[in-house]
């Protein structure tokens, strides 16, 4: 049995039971009677105002993924406006093979070699923050210690990271 069905079996002169349990819900229940006046009950009021959401979110959507559809076809036009550029002026973009393996960062501390940080591309800035960090818990722990601060360098390099064998 569906809600719609569940309104129509009661009959004309019968009134529905009131099922509004704090001030708030009658709130509800009294914008909703208003919005639908040609509602018969509080359940039929609410059944019209779900209708007329979904529409609504229908239309939306509709609206919404047109929207969408022309944005993608603006990003293909200008894609092909900047490749056509590329060519006329004899700018080549450079691919991963062109640049060769990805660089690694490379932790030096006092003039050795600490340890090789594997990196995602040629700039590797996600590699070259966790390093920065791990050199600066070097310096505290060595001014926790007492023990002289290190000199630590950190660069990029094209050596591999040791694999570790546990």
């Amino acid at each position: 049995m569906n809600l719609r069905e569940l309104f129509e079996n009661t009959e004309d002169g019968e009134e529905m039971p009131k099922v509004a349990t704090s001030d708030r819900m009658e709130r509800i229940l009294r914008q909703l009677r208003i919005r639908n006046p040609a509602a018969k009950n509080d359940l039929e009021a609410l059944l019209y105002d779900f209708e007329r959401s979904q529409k609504k979110d229908r239309k939306d959507i509709k609206r919404l993924s047109t929207e969408n559809e022309t944005a993608e076809q603006t990003i293909r036009r200008i894609e092909a406006e900047l490749d056509q550029l590329k060519s006329e002026t004899g700018i080549v973009t450079e691919g991963r093979e062109l640049r060769g393996e990805p660089k690694n960062v490379a932790i030096e501390i006092n003039g050795k070699l600490w340890k090789i940080i594997q990196g995602e591309s040629d700039f590797s800035p996600l590699a070259i923050d966790r390093a920065e960090k791990m050199a600066d818990t070097i310096r505290k722990n060595a001014l926790a210690d007492s023990r002289p601060v290190p000199e630590i360098n950190i660069y990029l390099t094209r050596e591999k990271p040791k694999s570790r064998r546990r």
